[in-house]
């Protein structure tokens, strides 16, 4: 049996849950994974690891428009040999529409990977030519239940955090040189400086909280005109940083911000002890952050309700404590073995 899967580009943290998917998988079982190339060449996949217990095939893709067409996926789903075949559920992954189809007329077994929330009426048609939906939480298995009669299968959207729990205090120490001699409180930004991503809500957010330094590593689109706007305040641009430079930052930090809509970033500082302050919105990305308990959620109501959380959590006399869990509870909730598990229900139902 051949189970098949398909990404635009591999990102290097996905691997260690390919690994681990891969040894889980019942015995006769092989893992095939399919990926253009990453768009940003220090992140990924191919750059970073071998590909250990799973085999991994290169495929081109072109984009078309702000959508992508991945021909490996073509040219699988008309000719290939797998037994189950998962791929992303995002409306701009064009391959996705006629590979469904497809694989439904050759009878094959044909899954989505995807958060949901989309406002992109196609969404609905790819679920409906799915056998079912893997999703990353309880808040998008809701979501997908709600609207489609499709089966919803929850693999947590997890990094490796028992990996990074075990080697946070090293982290952590490599992490004080970089903040040594800034005032305090040291709050962490990493995201890519790009439209929906809260850059500029995050500076003008720190400038009202108007304490601390801050720490923005990233790279993207609006990173000038995000120097621009932290012209004066306390603020440290890195740019793009690998994982093994980016990481020490953020757990040495006090604080972890993310505004707009949390991503995985926010499990990756829970991992490493330092508490993340997010916006209050439902996504999956955000279940991990119970306010006051393993992080600090704020209304997503402009820069004055960052200002205010980021002193609410500066302030809070178990910060500490609230790291710790968050710590503890990413190593053992949020962990790559619950996405497998989640991978493994899905094909044992099909």
């Amino acid at each position: 049996m051949r189970l098949y899967i398909f990404f635009k580009g591999l990102p290097h943290y996905r691997v260690p849950f390919l690994r681990e998917l891969a040894r889980a998988l019942p015995e006769g079982w092989k893992l095939v994974v399919f990926s253009g190339r990453y768009e940003t060449p220090e992140m990924s996949g191919y750059n970073l690891y071998e590909a250990q217990g799973f085999e991994l095939r290169l495929s081109a893709g072109s984009l078309l428009g702000r959508g992508f067409v991945h021909w490996g996926l073509l040219r699988e789903a008309l000719f290939g040999s797998g037994d189950v075949y998962v791929m992303p559920g995002n409306a701009g992954f064009l391959a996705a529409y006629p590979a469904l189809l497809a694989l439904r007329l050759r009878g094959k077994r044909a899954l989505i990977w995807t958060r949901g929330f989309s406002k992109n009426p196609l969404e609905g048609l790819l679920v409906r030519l799915s056998r079912g939906v893997i999703t990353y939480g309880k808040t998008s298995k809701e979501y997908f239940e709600r609207r489609y009669p499709r089966p919803v299968f929850v693999a947590w959207n997890a990094v490796d955090t028992q990996g990074l729990a075990r080697r946070a205090e090293e982290f952590r120490k490599r992490g004080l040189e970089f903040w040594r001699g800034k005032p305090k409180p040291w709050i962490a930004y990493v995201r890519r400086f790009a439209p929906q991503k809260g850059a500029f809500e995050a500076i003008e957010g720190f400038r009202l909280f108007g304490r601390g330094h801050m720490a923005m590593v990233g790279r993207g689109p609006l990173l000038e005109e995000a120097k621009e706007r932290a012209r004066g305040l306390s603020v440290t641009f890195t740019g793009f940083l690998p994982a093994e430079e980016a990481l020490p930052i953020v757990a040495a930090a006090d604080l972890f911000l993310q505004t707009s809509l949390p991503g995985l970033g926010v499990l990756e500082a829970m991992a490493l002890g330092t508490p993340p302050v997010i916006a209050d919105v439902e996504t999956p990305e955000a279940e991990p952050v119970r306010d006051g308990e393993t992080g600090y959620r704020y209304a997503p109501r402009g820069p004055e309700a960052v200002a205010e959380a980021l002193r609410r959590a500066w302030e809070d006399p178990r910060r500490g404590k609230v790291g710790e869990r968050a710590q503890a509870e990413a190593a053992s909730r949020w962990s790559i073995s619950r996405m497998v598990e989640g991978f493994l229900e899905a094909l044992e139902a099909h």
